[in-house]
Order: structure tokens, then C-alpha cells, then sequence
């Protein structure tokens, strides 16, 4: 009987010291995990505030390249709007030049273009 009292004392003790190895062991890797956690929200916080820069900073250069378009297209429009309306005299010009020239002009039109300058001038 004693030397299964002894048998029974060593199982005893060895499975105590597997329980105590495996409650440190667990604490180990519950100490690990959480460092693994800071460091990953560390890095977590860094990108979200590195995305909300990128995205602040793409709306920005939204805004300045749809401020420099709306800009050029207002220089091109003010430059294309003169030359029209110096085109459009030129070719009004010419076409009352044309119509007189073409045209004789009858005694009547005549006599009417002449007081018409006389009361302006």
C-alpha cells in the first residue's frame, strides 16, 4: 500500500506542476497578445489619422483643380467672346459695305440717310 501511495503522491504532484506550467504558460501569451494589441492599435491609429489626411488632401486637390478648370475656362471664354464680337463688326461691316455697294440706293433712301446723319452730327 505504501508504494502506491507513493505512485499516487508522484501522479499527484506531476499533474500540480502541469496545471501550474500551464496557468504561467497562459499568462505568458495573454501578456504577449496584449502587447500585440497596443503595437496593432499604434499602427491602427497612425493609418486612420494618415486616411483622413489623404482624404483631406484629396478634397483639397479637387477643389484646386476644379478651381484652375473653372479659371482657364473663363480665360478662354472672355478671349473667344472678343474675338467673336470683333469678328462679328468685321463681318457686319463688310456686309453693310457689300449691300451698299451692290445696291444702288434710290432717291428716297438717299434723301432719308442724309437727314438721318444731319440730325446726329
Amino acid at each position: 500500500m505504501g508504494i502506491l501511495l507513493w505512485i499516487f503522491a508522484l501522479g499527484l504532484t506531476g499533474g500540480g506542476a502541469a496545471l501550474l506550467i500551464c496557468f504561467m504558460m497562459r499568462c505568458r501569451m495573454d501578456e504577449a497578445i496584449a502587447n500585440e494589441r497596443g503595437a496593432l492599435a499604434q499602427v491602427q491609429s497612425a493609418l486612420v489619422t494618415q486616411r483622413e489626411k489623404l482624404a483631406t488632401a484629396i478634397v483639397d486637390a479637387k477643389a484646386e483643380a476644379k478651381r484652375a478648370a473653372f479659371d482657364e475656362f473663363l480665360n478662354d471664354f472672355r478671349v473667344e467672346q472678343r474675338q467673336y464680337v470683333r469678328k462679328s463688326r468685321v463681318f457686319f461691316m463688310s456686309k453693310q459695305t457689300w449691300c451698299c455697294a451692290k445696291n444702288p440706293i434710290s432717291q428716297s433712301a438717299a434723301f432719308k440717310l442724309d437727314r438721318a446723319d444731319h440730325h446726329v452730327g
